[in-house]
């Protein structure tokens, strides 16, 4: 069965908003599979990180920058044109309005413009290539108990992936996060920075994949063991990731997988 024309890598290549200049220096990834998706959003200027292997490493200045990326993960609806994307998962505190556009494809590109709030967006899309197109939500042990459970949403497309985590803190993380934020708390910050999306590639020789770009600039780099020959189950590899190592980890299945 022929696949959705929306599946494929996604990058932004400007953002137009009211009365300010646009934005072409901000790098964007957009990941969708059937129906799940993954999106990062790593402004411009960003510090060395070199020296920082965790959160525990970064400094004050550091840790108001990490705060100051967006990206969310969750799962797309398509009404004709309109292309609404729920948020499953958020760096940045929950939006007060649904995010939806209307994306029309023009002759080099696509252009999304922005119903409930007023933006435009210019986007190059690299559609499925034929290879692997799998996504899945998960859920790992935490052992917070504010959270005993945090959820992840993985896609795979071709030999692109990205990976999503949710922080491990409580729903109120947004009020900790803009207080930490004002009051230049590192130790807050570095509890309401947990969370993790991360874009990279497969290494189908190899049977290992390689994040090149995250949230937590400390995890490029990282390689990730994925079994030899299982393309179509690759998801899996995640087990390997430093978060969810070692812990009991659950894939969802039919309908929840929401691929």
């Amino acid at each position: 069965m022929a696949l959705p024309a929306w599946v494929g890598c996604w990058r932004r290549r400007s953002l137009s908003l009211p009365d300010q200049p646009v934005d072409r220096t901000t790098d964007v990834m957009w990941l969708q599979a059937s129906r799940l998706f993954v999106d990062l959003r790593i402004p411009a200027g960003r510090p060395d990180f070199s020296a920082c292997k965790s959160l525990d490493d970064c400094t004050s200045e550091q840790l108001r920058w990490l705060a100051t990326q967006q990206g969310f993960a969750g799962h797309l609806e398509v009404y004709g044109d309109v292309y609404r994307w729920h948020r499953h998962l958020d760096l940045q505190p929950a939006q007060s309005v649904p995010d939806a556009g209307r994306m029309t494809q023009c002759r080099d590109g696509w252009t999304e413009i922005g119903i409930f709030t007023d933006y435009a967006e210019e986007w190059a899309h690299v559609a499925h290539r034929g290879g692997v197109c799998a996504a899945t939500k998960f859920i790992f042990a935490s052992g917070a108990s504010a959270r005993p459970w945090r959820e992840g949403i993985v896609v795979v497309v071709d030999d692109v992936f990205m990976l999503a985590i949710e922080r491990s803190l409580a729903p109120d993380y947004a009020t900790r996060l803009s207080e930490a934020f004002e009051q230049h708390d590192s130790t807050e910050l570095r509890e309401v920075l947990d969370g993790e999306i991360s874009y990279g590639r497969y290494d189908r020789a190899r049977g290992c994949a390689m994040i090149t770009r995250s949230s937590l600039p400390f995890r490029e780099g990282l390689r990730l063991s994925a079994a030899t020959g299982a393309a179509e189950s690759m998801v899996k590899f995640m087990g390997s990731h430093p978060t969810l190592a070692g812990r009991e980890l659950r894939w969802a299945t039919g309908a929840n997988a929401l691929c």
